[in-house]
């Protein structure tokens, strides 16, 4: 939606690591290995990834799950220096626990295209068909009630304090994200055309 409405890229690293392990790619298998297990994956993955996409792009973009560490946000900083482009905006997505885990247990994706969906949102149950392609819908590994746990060990340990780094930067921009995706779209909106 934001690619739509602004023409900037919007890459995912959790995207490209899914794209990866399903190739078979060294870097993909090994970080399945940490998101199977809902742990995050090492900086220096991610960090070789999300360079590796800023070089082959010399365009706007807003990263979705980038950074999630300080050393990733260091990094980050460091790859932009460079490029003489300095981060503009850093939002964070504020949603309660119940809420989280709710949405984990009714995500699902498409095994042929990548879909993600929402049942009760986007499908009605977990044998509705992918309605892009029409596709068998099926769980994330890492879709997990002892996987979310996990990864919210990792957040609160890795992730959480990068909110009081850009914080203290003046360029983050809270947005509640418990409500419906196009409520939520309409504040990122806000935040990036201000």
């Amino acid at each position: 939606m934001i690619r739509a409405k602004y023409h900037i890229e919007t890459p995912s690293v959790g995207a490209i690591l899914r794209e990866q392990a399903a190739a078979k790619t060294e870097i993909g298998l090994a970080a399945e290995k940490y998101t199977r297990e809902g742990r995050l994956v090492p900086d220096e993955i991610i960090v070789a990834l999300a360079e590796s996409w800023l070089t082959a792009h010399d365009s706007a973009f807003l990263f979705d799950g980038f950074p999630r560490t300080i050393g990733q946000g260091e990094a980050l900083d460091n790859m932009l220096n460079k490029r003489n482009t300095p981060l503009e905006i850093a939002i964070s997505l504020d949603i309660d626990l119940a809420t989280i885990q709710d949405r984990v247990s009714r995500r699902m994706v498409c095994s042929k295209c990548g879909f993600i969906v929402s049942i009760g949102l986007h499908v009605e149950s977990v044998d509705t068909p992918c309605p892009r392609c029409g596709a068998v819908l099926h769980r994330r590994k890492d879709d997990s009630l002892d996987a979310l746990q996990q990864r919210m060990i990792e957040y609160r340990e890795k992730s959480e304090p990068l909110i009081s780094f850009y914080a203290q930067r003046g360029i983050l921009r809270h947005i509640p994200a418990q409500d419906r995706p196009d409520a939520v779209f309409a504040e990122v909106c806000t935040a990036l055309e201000n």
